[in-house]
């Protein structure tokens, strides 16, 4: 196995927000995890960004979709262990006849298209929490959104990205609190760690 070169210190929360916005936008491969009483399920699937939503697709009589039936909470993951980003959030089916011209056009571009593909539904992926790293070194202070905001570094500006709005908090022990994108909300000084668990 190739020898992994890591960085000398940790990004900032703000680098690791814009490499997830990089990869959201720049990928279209990710692992879609979701879960029922009889366990969970993992399914690869293609998807396209919109700057606010995934859309994805499967078909409506699949695992996965029964379990976003009775729970619309999934998580996705996109990247390898050596570079991760991993996306709490809430799914929501689209019909085929209700879906945008031209997102299914860009969806068609990566993946089978449900259009002409009979027994697939498109998903509408809502991310709420975000993580990103790349090693041990960055596991502290990892989140890049939580409530559906993304988040910035402590003591700079707003930012203009998407997903502004919702509270403001950051992990990692002893870390400074962050500022939700969008400057909604600014705090300083050490924030609990709430995200211990990946």
């Amino acid at each position: 196995m190739a020898q992994q070169t890591v960085p000398a210190a940790p990004r900032t929360t703000t680098q690791r927000r814009e490499h997830a916005l990089a990869q959201l936008q720049n990928q279209h491969e990710l692992w879609l995890a979701t879960g029922s009483a009889a366990g969970p399920h993992l399914i690869p699937v293609n998807y396209v960004w919109d700057g606010e939503h995934l859309t994805m697709a499967t078909f409506e009589e699949s695992p996965t979709a029964a379990n976003l039936r009775s729970n619309r909470r999934a998580r996705v993951a996109i990247g390898n262990h050596a570079d991760v980003t991993m996306i709490d959030g809430t799914a929501a089916f689209v019909a085929v006849a209700d879906i945008d011209s031209a997102l299914a056009e860009a969806f068609a571009r990566v993946s089978h298209d449900p259009r002409v593909m009979p027994g697939l539904v498109y998903i509408r992926f809502t991310p709420r929490r975000a993580q990103c790293w790349n090693g041990f070194h960055e596991f502290a202070d990892r989140t890049v959104m939580r409530d559906g905001a993304w988040l910035s570094s402590s003591g700079e500006g707003p930012s203009d990205g998407p997903g502004a709005g919702g509270s403001v908090g950051e992990d990692g022990a002893g870390g400074a609190g962050v500022g939700v994108v969008g400057g909604l909300e600014r705090r300083a000084g050490v924030v609990p760690d709430q995200d211990r668990g990946v």
